[in-house]
């Protein structure tokens, strides 16, 4: 269905070992989905991105990025056929923990624009702070699920996910809003 679309873990890194810029590969993705106004959503997809790393990123070459850097890209790459919803297959594993609040705002954003996001993430705490309704799975099995606001609060979550502390969405991804 392409109003669904999967990013799984860690980047395909075969996609991505060409010569082609992060844009250029953007533009070809693009004409294969004949995507109107492309220039419009590659700028849409780039703006995602941290603001610091935006040029960087969409001129560097895709093979040399970093693991932080290729995830924003496949994000990036799942976006362009203007899904429904995405889905994420631990976004933040193995990323510096800088690179993983700056994938979390990405995902943030991403909602804030009323996109349906499906993640499954071993960071508890930031899976929460973003979710609406969370599911907490051990051995395949739900052993807590409900509105994440919820979750978050709950003794049994909060001591066995959350090392005792209660999260807080402003301050961990740093919105302030």
């Amino acid at each position: 269905d392409p109003n669904v679309i999967f990013v799984g873990e860690m980047r395909d890194l075969e996609t991505f070992q060409g010569t082609l810029t992060a844009a250029e590969t953007g533009h070809l993705v693009l004409s294969t989905l004949h995507t109107p106004n492309a220039a419009l959503t590659i700028d849409r997809i780039v703006g995602s991105f941290p603001e610091g790393q935006r040029a960087f990123i969409a001129q560097q070459l895709s093979g040399t990025l970093s693991g932080g850097q290729l995830q924003m890209l496949c994000v990036g790459r799942g976006l362009m056929s203007s899904p429904r919803m995405i889905m994420l297959d631990e976004p933040s594993s193995a990323l510096a923990p800088q690179v993983v609040l700056d994938i979390f705002r990405t995902i943030h954003r991403i909602t804030q624009d009323g996109m349906t996001v499906l993640m499954v993430e071993q960071n508890v705490r930031m899976a929460l702070l973003l979710a609406e309704y969370g599911y907490v799975i051990m051995d395949g099995v739900i052993h807590i699920e409900g509105p994440a606001d919820q979750l978050i609060h709950d003794d049994n979550v909060r001591l066995s996910y959350l090392g005792g502390t209660v999260a807080n969405r402003e301050a961990s991804l740093g919105t302030g809003a």
